[in-house]
């Protein structure tokens, strides 16, 4: 419900959310937000099951490594294939740690840039 909230209050561009089961997104969904939601996952069968949510797609990421560095892979992603200029604001839901099936406790407002 948060970061619904928080999509609709800050005007962001889009809500990023990393699951492994794509429970987060499911709930997100839910709350019907305007800003578009990225379900990001290692697995193609959640991806896949993701789009059938409302206002969702399912991204596959080959691999994730830091909490920090995966943020800044999907951030070029968004840019690179041209979903979203640099400059858009993107929220994301994270569960650390990123290793294991953590519960989303973290939430960070990025600005995407220019892929260098």
């Amino acid at each position: 419900m948060a970061v619904a909230h928080i999509a609709e209050e800050k005007r962001v561009s889009a809500i990023v959310s990393l699951s492994y089961s794509g429970e987060t997104a499911r709930l997100i969904s839910n709350r019907r937000p305007r800003a578009p939601i990225f379900a990001i996952t290692t697995m193609k069968a959640v991806a896949r099951r993701m789009g059938l949510l409302w206002g969702v797609t399912g991204m596959v990421l080959d691999s994730i490594t830091t909490t920090d560095d995966t943020i800044d892979h999907i951030k070029s992603l968004l840019v690179e294939e041209k979903r979203f200029a640099p400059g858009s604001t993107v929220a994301f839901t994270i569960g650390r740690p990123l290793v294991g099936r953590a519960r989303t406790n973290m939430l960070s407002i990025e600005t995407l840039e220019k892929s260098s």
